[in-house]
């Protein structure tokens, strides 16, 4: 995703060229760039081959439902998106929410309204991304965490000073070690062998050497 100091790469999609062309060259600027396409078929074509840091998305196009083309973006390319409409139909509201959408407008929208839709929608794509990154490095380090105090029968405190004194010397994070030592107990399991494993990994999951 774009950072607060460079361009994001906003994808328009909306099959009235009056509203392309007003958001395409009104919200354009030093902070997006803006790609505007008429439907389902050229926006996928974009998709395959260019990254976007946030889809807008009119419920009416062509060859596609609005809704049915954000599920595609968000599952196939993890696009987020705000959903575009002229109406404030409670069954579209929910199941652009469902789908995960970060923003709703509802037609007429002026540049200045989307500009801060774009600039609200970012930050909150930001947090979210943010959150999931550290929930993932929560997960492996708790996984590899319960490992070391299984292996060596340490308590939780003691078994993260553990792994944070092998981390220092070797210029780790605690993520990467975490992850190395997923690994090696995994290789462990499928060999029955500590042959080729790093010895301070056979030690921290208390591994005996191969007899």
């Amino acid at each position: 995703m774009a950072q607060n100091n460079t361009q994001a790469d906003i994808l328009l999609v909306d099959d009235d060229p009056l509203i392309r062309l007003m958001f395409g060259e009104g919200i354009k600027s030093d902070r997006f760039r803006i790609t505007a396409l008429a439907d389902g078929k050229h926006t996928l074509d974009a998709c395959a081959n260019q990254h976007f840091d946030l889809a807008i998305i009119d419920q009416g196009l062509p060859d596609t439902s609005g809704l049915e083309l954000a599920k595609i973006l968000k599952q196939e390319y993890g696009i987020p998106f705000i959903f575009l409409t002229v109406s404030d139909d409670y069954a579209t509201i929910t199941a652009a929410s469902e789908l995960g959408a970060l923003g709703y407008m509802i037609k007429p929208v002026t540049p200045v309204q989307m500009s801060a839709e774009i600039d609200a929608t970012l930050s909150r794509s930001r947090e979210i991304n943010n959150l999931g990154r550290a929930i993932e490095v929560s997960g492996i380090v708790s996984v590899a965490l319960g490992m070391v105090m299984r292996g060596l029968k340490l308590n939780r405190d003691d078994a993260l000073t553990k792994l944070r004194g092998i981390c220092r010397p070797r210029n780790q994070t605690l993520k990467s070690l975490s992850e190395q030592l997923v690994q090696a107990f995994e290789s462990h399991a499928i060999t029955d062998s500590v042959k080729g494993l790093d010895p301070e990994l056979v030690m921290l999951l208390g591994l005996e050497p191969d007899s």
